[in-house]
C-alpha cells in the first residue's frame, strides 16, 4: 500500500494543489444578488415573489428561522453541514428571505442545486445531493463518517455501510488516538475528495483500505 501511495503521490500534490486554487476562487452567494439583477430588474427573488400566491396556512420565512445548508454525498453516510472546504458557500441575508414561502425558498435556492429538505417555523434546511465517484459493488473504500476517518464496504446491492470505525494515527506513537477530519482538513483538497469518493480509495479487502488511509493522511 506505500508503493501505491508513494507511486501516486504527485497526484495527491496535484489534487492538494487545485483544491486551494480552486477555493481560493470560490465564492460566497449573497442573497442581495438575488433581490436585484445587474440590469435592474427583478432578480431571481423577485421572480420567486411574483411565482407563488401565498395560502393562509403556509409557513414563512422569519427572523426567528434557523436556515441551514447541507451537504448529501452518494459516498457518505449522514448529511454534512456546508463549509467552504466542501462546496461554495451560501452567505444568507435573512432579512431578504423573510415572508417567503417553501415554494418560493426553493425556486430560489434550486438554482444552486438545493432542495428543502424541512420546512417550519423553527427550521428551514436546504440539501443539495453530490454523486461523487461510483465505486464498485463488493469493495471497499475510504471515507468519513462523523468526524472519523472510516472504512466503507458497497454490497451487491449498491447499500454502503462502514465497517471499519476507527483507523490508528499513526504518528501517535501510543496508538491512542485514531485518524479524523481535523488531521487532513488543512490538506487541500483532500477532505472532499473523501467525501466524493476517488478511484484510488477504492480496494478489495479492509486492511489494505486501512494501511492505504494511514499513508495518505500521516505524510
Amino acid at each position: 500500500m506505500i508503493e501505491r501511495y508513494k507511486k501516486n503521490k504527485g497526484l495527491y500534490i496535484f489534487i492538494a494543489s487545485v483544491g486551494i486554487i480552486v477555493f481560493l476562487l470560490s465564492y460566497t452567494v449573497s442573497i442581495a444578488f438575488l433581490r436585484s439583477s445587474k440590469d435592474g430588474g427583478a432578480g431571481i427573488l423577485g421572480e420567486a415573489s411574483q411565482a407563488s400566491f401565498l395560502n393562509m396556512n403556509d409557513v414563512l420565512i422569519s427572523d426567528k428561522s434557523n436556515i441551514e445548508f447541507m451537504l448529501n454525498y452518494k459516498n457518505s453516510l449522514g448529511k454534512v453541514k456546508i463549509n467552504d472546504k466542501l462546496d461554495k458557500t451560501i452567505n444568507v441575508e435573512k432579512d431578504n428571505l423573510i415572508g417567503l414561502n417553501q415554494e418560493q425558498a426553493e425556486k430560489i435556492f434550486s438554482s444552486f442545486g438545493y432542495k428543502v429538505e424541512k420546512f417550519t417555523k423553527e427550521d428551514i434546511i436546504f440539501v443539495k445531493d453530490i454523486e461523487g465517484y461510483s465505486y464498485k459493488e463488493d469493495s471497499y473504500f475510504i471515507g468519513i463518517k462523523d468526524e472519523n476517518i472510516v472504512i466503507y464496504n458497497k454490497d451487491s446491492n449498491g447499500t454502503i455501510k462502514v465497517v471499519e470505525e476507527k483507523i490508528l494515527n499513526p504518528k501517535d506513537d501510543n496508538g491512542q488516538s485514531y485518524l479524523k477530519i481535523n488531521d487532513i482538513e488543512n490538506r487541500g483538497n483532500l477532505l472532499r475528495t473523501f467525501y466524493e469518493g476517488h478511484k484510488d480509495y477504492q480496494f478489495s479487502n479492509i486492511q489494505e483500505a486501512m494501511e492505504y488511509a494511514q499513508a495518505l493522511c500521516s505524510t
